[in-house]
């Protein structure tokens, strides 16, 4: 079983679970905010209604952005949690590169094939930093 995280788009997470190439689940979530909080668990959510465990997952896919900040990061930061902490790999796509669900899943199998390394995903951000100065 594969899992995928997309929380590039600023005001959805998108969650799957993946076996054979075929969607098994799909977990979308309305957030503009908040995606640290809601992130885990409703993965944690989304395993469970699959009657499974973490250890069942054979890897993981993850949208690295671009996209906002914060939702970015936290979508990496935890793909990269998980395949550490199970020892799976963890492969990364580009917003740009999905046109659908089917084809998001594709990218993320054929990836996952070709690659079984343990790498780790790299986010990438909509634009550069905006870091205030310090109010005196």
């Amino acid at each position: 079983m594969i899992l995928v995280i997309n929380t590039a788009e600023p005001t959805k997470i998108q969650l799957f679970l993946v076996k054979d190439r075929l969607i098994i689940i799909k977990k979308q979530l309305a957030v503009r905010f908040n995606q640290t909080e809601k992130l885990l668990p409703a993965i944690d959510k989304l395993i469970k209604l699959a009657k499974s465990s973490l250890v069942d997952l054979r890897g993981i896919g993850v949208v690295v952005g671009p996209g906002p900040f914060t939702a970015v990061r936290v979508g990496v930061a935890t793909a990269n949690a998980l395949a550490l902490a199970l020892h799976q790999p963890v492969v990364s796509l580009k917003l740009d590169e999905i046109k659908d669900d089917e084809a998001l899943i594709g990218l993320v199998c054929s990836r996952l094939k070709k690659n079984s390394k343990k790498n780790l995903a790299t986010p990438l951000y909509d634009k550069e930093p905006n870091i205030t100065k310090k109010k005196v």
